[in-house]
């Protein structure tokens, strides 16, 4: 974020000077435990569609592994 964005940042969200010193202490003072019940809380996976671009034959068995679905797209130039 450049400079004018973070004081428009902060000016929008009406936000301490200070702010992203105090948003680093903070984020260095989380657990895991923390961050993931959070995460939880605040976030569906089922909202959320993850896409790869790649070799197909390399990564699917890789992928579903991860007891995803996984759907191949192809795309057509013209």
């Amino acid at each position: 974020m450049g400079k004018s964005g973070l004081i428009a940042h902060i000016e929008a969200f009406d936000l301490d000077d200070n702010y992203r010193e105090a948003q680093k202490v903070l984020l260095h003072s989380l657990t895991r435990q923390q961050l993931n019940a959070q995460a939880a809380r605040w976030f569906d996976p089922n909202d959320y569609q993850i896409i790869v671009v790649g070799d197909a034959e390399r990564l699917e068995d890789e992928l579903r592994q991860l007891g995803l679905p996984v759907n191949r797209l192809t795309l057509e130039y013209r």
